[in-house]
């Protein structure tokens, strides 16, 4: 019976989904328009009982819920969602709702010139009705806040979904104005709350009330705060606080910008599990005891350090991802086994096992590699088979796509960095070479398929993709490890692992690009201007040119609202001031003057993250000195070029300019 509705779903993909060329084997005519298309399935999520199926369909500019009963083998229900909206996961809560991420980009009544902004919101949809509740995000101006944090799902009914937020408190604002001789932030009158939600009416609740400098809360199974954090921008404080009685009482402190990662309470609810650094600099995974006892790390042989963690529906922490090219520790033998088992099957593949059924006989595994397009797989250990629930990129299945390969190199800092060599179909020597600066949309991670490179692959090129991810640079959403990032460390590993393919005889040193998207945007413009004698051409998508401009409009953006922003908060620390006479000299605008490299520019002109006028900047700046620069507005709002219009401009872009400076 699985088997027939696997056969139903492949069967529609044969009908639709895979153009002629596909069947041949040759490459494709369109490189651009294939490449730069977004995945077709993804998000595909198990419900708890293992009989429910749920993912994100994307057919052109239409996003799509499809949920599927597999035992019955056929569609339960569709829902298509708001074209304005773009869907990014997918969690079970019950039987019969599931809550859906979405991202979308508005621009506030505050004027006609007023920036954009990318909000997250998150949707029920009752699949017995139909009906689709948008959870939390209004009244008490947290309509203007940019999101929510989904902390729990399944709590206790009826309120079963729980979520932290700010909003705001007209007494708390009336209450410390004039309490303190800086006002600021803490005067602002916006809290960080925790609430719980009922997904069927949309109606919530406080559960936990939090001050307008608290980043995050912990709670437990049962869906009560058990512990909230709170940074101090001022003195870079982090400070984290357990319930004890109706007090919040301090059990940790740490005074050096980092933020750590809190993941769960443990099963005896005498501790959270967090991931922040250790002596090594390295991150690893620490138990804190909220008796305020000294925390504890739980890994400290590791070599690696730690991204992130799967923590079970019970909280228990299975197993950790590492940076590096290691890939994953287990902590959790069942867990292990089952990954195992699933692995066997595709050897030399990156196989990610999530969402695994209440009686773990039912698991879903993510299936992908640098050259192999993600499939989603559902095992039944019981049965004993595996069906394929969905392709990420149909399109792709049957091309030989380009080759890639791991390369190990250690910088010249005594760094062991782990990087991705891609070759074109049947390999060839000193190809030009385009290296991919990290940071940017799923450019990064040892085991991803990247998109980007292999189009610049089947292009004709050599690529070189350096991992960096162990240095918080393209990981966790955090300011851990990306602290102090921003001194060139990029740009040097960079230089290092191009003399390596340049020694392998792999790249004509002489006919390199540096090629990045977002912080890779600014890497690509600083690696042009600090190292101008190693690139020919330099691309920056989305990029930064001005650190000190970028930090004044970080300060302001919210400045008319009295709103508070941890993006604000987040590059003081993370850059530092900007009349710092350093961080003014390591911005790519103020050194035009050293780059000898031609220049492309590609920027979203309502860009919600980098102003527009960063990538102005540098083109006047080279302009002026009369050096070679193009500069392309790509249309709306897409900092993580998540639209396949956007990429497919981007690379139609690229391509003549590539053409033009390393042939």
């Amino acid at each position: 019976m699985r088997k027939m509705a696997a056969g139903v779903m492949l069967t529609a993909w044969a009908a639709c989904g895979c153009p002629a060329f596909a069947r041949t084997g040759s490459p494709p005519a369109h490189l651009a328009t294939v490449f730069g298309a977004l995945p077709q399935v993804s998000g595909v999520a198990l419900s708890r009982s293992g009989r429910m199926l749920a993912w994100i369909q994307r057919q052109g500019l239409q996003s799509s819920v499809v949920v599927y009963d597999y035992a019955a083998h056929r569609v339960q229900r569709v829902f298509h969602v708001d074209p304005r909206m773009r869907p990014r996961s997918l969690d079970w809560d019950g039987a019969d709702m599931l809550l859906v991420t979405v991202n979308m980009t508005v621009q506030p009544g505050f004027g006609e010139n007023s920036p954009y902004f990318t909000l997250s919101r998150t949707l029920a949809l009752d699949i017995a009705t139909g009906q689709t509740k948008l959870l939390l995000m209004s009244g008490n101006g947290r309509e203007y806040v940019t999101g929510a944090q989904l902390l729990l799902d399944n709590a206790p009914l009826p309120y079963s979904v729980i979520m932290f937020t700010y909003q705001w408190s007209g007494d708390s604002y009336r209450s410390r104005t004039g309490t303190l001789i800086h006002g600021g932030w803490r005067d602002s009158g916006w809290e960080g709350d925790l609430f719980a939600v009922d997904p069927y009416s949309g109606a919530d609740k406080i559960i936990g009330y939090g001050t307008p400098l608290t980043t995050g809360w912990v709670v437990n199974r049962d869906g009560m705060p058990v512990a909230r954090a709170e940074y101090h921008p001022r003195h870079h404080r982090f400070v984290l606080q357990a319930r004890h009685g109706s007090q919040w009482v301090p059990i940790y402190q740490r005074a050096d910008g980092v933020q750590p990662a809190l993941l769960a309470v443990t099963r005896h609810h005498d501790a959270l599990r967090a991931i922040m650094p250790a002596r090594d600099g390295l991150e690893n995974l620490w138990a804190v005891p909220l008796d305020g006892a000294p925390p504890k790390e739980l890994l400290p042989r590791l070599k690696h350090s730690v991204l992130s963690a799967v923590v079970s529906p019970s909280g228990r922490v299975l197993g950790v991802a590492l940076g590096g090219g290691p890939g994953f520790h287990w902590l959790n033998a069942a867990a292990r086994i089952r990954y195992e088992s699933v692995a066997r099957a595709f050897p030399g593949r990156s196989v990610q096992v999530y969402d695994p059924s209440r009686n773990g006989m039912e698991v879903l595994a993510k299936v992908r590699g640098p050259a192999h397009p993600p499939a989603y797989y559902l095992t039944d250990f019981v049965a004993h088979s595996a069906m394929v629930i969905g392709q990420a990129y149909p399109q792709l299945a049957k091309i030989r796509l380009a080759s890639a390969r791991a390369v190990d190199y250690r910088s010249g800092d005594g760094h062991e960095v782990h990087a991705m060599v891609f070759l074109p179909p049947g390999g060839a020597r000193d190809l030009p070479l385009v290296i991919l600066a990290p940071g940017g949309p799923e450019i990064g991670g040892p085991q991803r398929f990247d998109w980007l490179a292999q189009y610049l692959a089947m292009s004709g090129y050599a690529v070189l993709r350096p991992d960096l991810s162990w240095l918080g640079i393209g990981g966790p959403n955090r300011e851990a490890g990306t602290l102090h990032q921003w001194d060139g460390v990029s740009q040097r590993y960079a230089l290092d692992g191009l003399r390596l393919v340049v020694k392998e005889g792999l790249a004509d040193p002489r006919r390199v690009c540096l090629l990045g998207v977002g912080y890779g945007g600014y890497a690509a413009l600083a690696g042009a201007a600090f190292s101008p004698q190693a690139y020919a051409c330099a691309v920056s998508i989305n990029g930064i040119s001005d650190l000190s401009a970028f930090i004044r409009y970080e300060d302001n953006l919210f400045g008319g609202l009295g709103l508070p922003s941890a993006a604000a908060r987040y590059w003081r620390a993370a850059v530092g001031s900007p009349t710092d006479p350093k961080v003014i000299a390591e911005s790519p605008a103020n050194a035009a003057q050293k780059m000898r490299a031609a220049v492309l520019l590609l920027h979203s002109v309502d860009d919600t993250a980098v102003p527009f006028s960063q990538s102005q900047e540098m083109a006047n700046a080279l302009m002026a000195l009369g050096k070679p620069v193009t500069l392309i507005r790509l249309p709306g709002v897409d900092q993580s070029l998540d639209r396949s219009a956007t990429r497919i401009a981007v690379l139609r872009a690229i391509t003549p300019f590539l053409r033009r400076y390393l042939h």
